[in-house]
């Protein structure tokens, strides 16, 4: 996708998230390749445009890297060895690596970096035959600057994808089950139901802050078994705007949340926990203040930056 992203795209997010943050930094040389109608820009990095199918063709090494990227140190990419080579010959790169899906993305690198301890652990169980040399945890960040601290709310809110991996059935039957209604906002579809207020798909971050400006709760509902949550963004984003988050435990979900003892495996205990909003407790303002200083894009940055200083020195 061109950058910055409009709408659906989390691993775009990140991508221009890890751009600013290095930027903001200013410790290191930083260039972003990214598509050529991309707008992105900062004062303190390079932006390098391509058409579509040249960075395709550079991801499966039918092109050679020198061609077309200046030399430098370190090469982070979205994407595993095992299914986009590319052809590093002729420079001093190193690969970093970075899984961003859920079991049904390849691993397979020198350097794997996965996005939670649960993210790892599943693919390492799902995927025992997938071989990476060395592997690495290192938590997605996103900048914060759009998103507002919530003054106050009472609604029930969920955001996401309706392609079935995040279980948008499950909105229907927790709004079923309460009797109450939910804000709902998502990508890929409509979500039709008498008790959902149905948003669309939100296209910036101070959309979603706005989305999140009247919300008591926001319920995270991927559980799937064709499924497992690699991060959660949408989680993410919430606890920027001081939400308190209540979901169904998915690969790396406890380990986002601000309360991981609103994390249930049953979605009867979730329904009960809303029920009796034990979330309360908890100030918006600590819930922001945490989750920035664990998932923001500098946050995020500064720990690829031990990650890259330890592959330089191998």
């Amino acid at each position: 996708m061109p950058l910055p992203v409009q709408g659906y795209g989390g691993t775009e997010r990140v991508s221009q998230s890890q751009f600013i943050g290095q930027c903001e930094l200013n410790k290191h040389e930083v260039t972003l390749v990214c598509r050529s109608e991309s707008t992105i820009s900062h004062p303190n990095g390079k932006v390098i445009k391509l058409d579509e199918n040249i960075l395709q063709d550079l991801r499966k090494g039918k092109l050679k890297v020198e061609d077309y990227i200046p030399d430098g140190d370190i090469m982070l990419v979205q994407f595993p060895e095992e299914t986009d080579p590319m052809d590093l010959e002729g420079t001093s790169y190193k690969r970093v690596s970075v899984c961003n899906g859920d079991i049904g993305e390849k691993t397979g690198s020198n350097c794997q970096v996965f996005l939670t301890q649960g993210h790892k652990a599943t693919h390492e169980t799902f995927r025992s035959g997938d071989y990476s040399k060395n592997k690495y945890v290192i938590n997605n960040g996103i900048v914060p600057y759009d998103f507002e601290l919530r003054k106050s709310g009472n609604k029930i809110v969920w955001m996401g994808s309706l392609d079935g991996r995040k279980s948008p059935e499950l909105v229907q039957q927790i709004a079923d089950e309460l009797g109450w209604f939910i804000k709902a906002a998502g990508s890929h579809g409509t979500l039709k139901h008498p008790r959902v207020e149905w948003c669309g798909e939100l296209q910036t971050e101070k959309d979603k802050s706005k989305f999140f400006s009247d919300a008591e709760v926001y319920i995270h509902t991927a559980y799937s078994p064709n499924f497992n949550e690699p991060f959660g963004l949408s989680i993410v984003e919430a606890q920027f705007c001081g939400v308190p988050v209540v979901g169904l435990q998915s690969g790396g979900v406890s380990e986002v949340v601000y309360d991981s003892s609103y994390i249930f495996n049953d979605v009867k205990d979730m329904v009960d926990c809303l029920r009796k909003k034990p979330y309360l407790k908890h100030k918006s303002e600590d819930i922001r203040d945490w989750t920035i200083e664990k998932f923001s894009h500098t946050a995020m940055v500064e720990n690829y930056n031990k990650l890259f200083e330890k592959v330089l020195s191998e």
